[in-house]
């Protein structure tokens, strides 16, 4: 099985934030750049995202 992309505004909603923060947050490097297939736009896999969240956790265990 192929893998699923999701699209700026599936990723935001998994994530729980804003489409504006997870552009800042991929263009400031904080966030994978995602896949971009012949467009500008960005797509991520979940497994992305979920490695995403989980540097986040680690990241404020560790504060």
């Amino acid at each position: 099985m192929g893998k699923r992309f999701l699209s700026l505004t599936e990723a935001a909603e998994y994530l729980c934030i804003s489409k504006t923060t997870l552009w800042r947050w991929s263009k400031d490097g904080r966030l994978p750049k995602g896949e971009k297939f012949g467009g500008r736009t960005p797509f991520w896999t979940k497994a992305q995202l979920d490695a995403f969240v989980k540097t986040l956790k680690h990241e404020n265990a560790s504060a």
